[in-house]
């Protein structure tokens, strides 16, 4: 009985392990590879959390504690350009991570 309950403690914790996260950082860019700033970028569950690439088009926005959106969206003016999945899951047993804190991520836009 005792090797049955150790492999389910392990995939248990396991499940409730996450890696800390205090902020969603990357890249935008065209597809010539070009960085494009003043490009912004916010939480698609809290807009008001934003921030602005800057010359090299990077951005960092840091997040409120322990709470992590699904989706960043990235805006110019008055037009949505794209949205990044920043939580996605694998068969429902591993969560991986997209721009966030220490990944630095790239996000190419077809823009005219």
């Amino acid at each position: 009985m005792l090797f049955l309950a150790l492999p389910l403690c392990f995939i248990l914790w396991n499940c409730t392990v996450h890696r800390e996260v205090n902020y969603y950082e990357g890249y935008i860019f065209n597809q010539q590879k070009q960085a494009i700033s003043n490009i912004m970028v916010y939480e698609g569950d809290r807009p008001e959390n934003k921030v602005f690439t800057d010359q090299s088009g990077y951005f960092q926005l840091k997040k409120p504690i322990n709470v992590i959106s699904n989706f960043l969206m990235v805006k110019k003016d008055t037009l949505i350009l794209d949205s990044i999945q920043v939580v996605r899951t694998s068969a429902g047993e591993q969560v991986n991570y997209a721009f966030v804190e220490g990944r630095q991520d790239t996000l190419f836009l077809k823009i005219e």
